[in-house]
């Protein structure tokens, strides 16, 4: 895949985002401030007609295993569930079933004539997986050097998630960095619901954009910038 969109040249870009939750065990006390949360960035999208003609958003929830809650598709196509929280943590089967889907979904765009731009993922954790093997999982699936479609990620990390791991998350150490990643990592005593508050208003902003970038023909996947983020430390390389 190149910078720009890919396949067919002449047809409509698309710009897919996709959200990945944590909903382990520990998000219990915070699952019905998530579920608000995503439903308030579902109204927010629904305002600007701009999103609607160049955007599709895709919701996975995981555990110790990953579920695909909302389908690919434009905002105004979508319904949201209600997440429940239970399990363990586990960060290979969301990057897994991450692929799994994407790799389905532009097949599916781009044989409806459209042009697919380079996928975006919001990650979204409260904790340490119990196992290293996601990064074997990026690496052999999502890494530049193997995967033309690899992804954009912003990963928002809370309560006992970590600055190092969220940072293999967003700058993986193999190959070459992208360089286009961020990480956000909650300050000491922010409230949870206040953060999700300010990570919605980012996503929105940063899909917004993305898709007034494509608008004016030249689409570019715009990240939130590195302090955009209250209540929470971003970086970037």
């Amino acid at each position: 895949m190149t910078e720009n969109a890919t396949a067919n040249a002449e047809g409509q870009v698309v710009m897919p985002f996709y959200i990945l939750c944590d909903v382990s065990g520990s998000m219990v006390p915070d699952i019905e401030h998530l579920n608000k949360a995503l439903a308030d960035l579902h109204t927010q999208l629904l305002r600007e007609p701009i999103i609607n003609d160049l955007v599709m958003l895709s919701i996975i929830s995981f555990n110790h295993d990953a579920r695909t809650e909302v389908p690919l598709d434009s905002p105004e196509r979508i319904s949201l569930p209600r997440l429940s929280a239970s399990g363990r943590t586990d960060y290979s089967p969301p990057l897994r079933l991450f692929h799994q889907n994407f790799e389905a979904d532009r097949q599916r765009l781009k044989d409806q004539g459209m042009r697919v731009y380079r996928p975006c993922v919001y990650f979204l954790t409260d904790g340490e997986p119990n196992n290293n093997s996601y990064i074997q999982t990026f690496a052999s699936l999502l890494a530049k050097e193997v995967y033309d479609a690899y992804p954009y990620v912003c990963a928002f990390g809370f309560r006992d998630a970590t600055e190092a791991t969220l940072r293999t998350l967003a700058y993986p150490n193999f190959g070459e960095e992208h360089k286009r990643g961020r990480y956000f990592i909650a300050r000491q005593g922010a409230q949870v619901t206040d953060l999700f508050q300010a990570i919605v208003g980012v996503i929105c902003q940063s899909v917004l954009k993305s898709a007034q970038s494509a608008s004016g023909g030249a689409p570019t996947m715009v990240m939130p910038p590195p302090q955009g983020v209250p209540g929470m430390v971003g970086s970037f390389v």
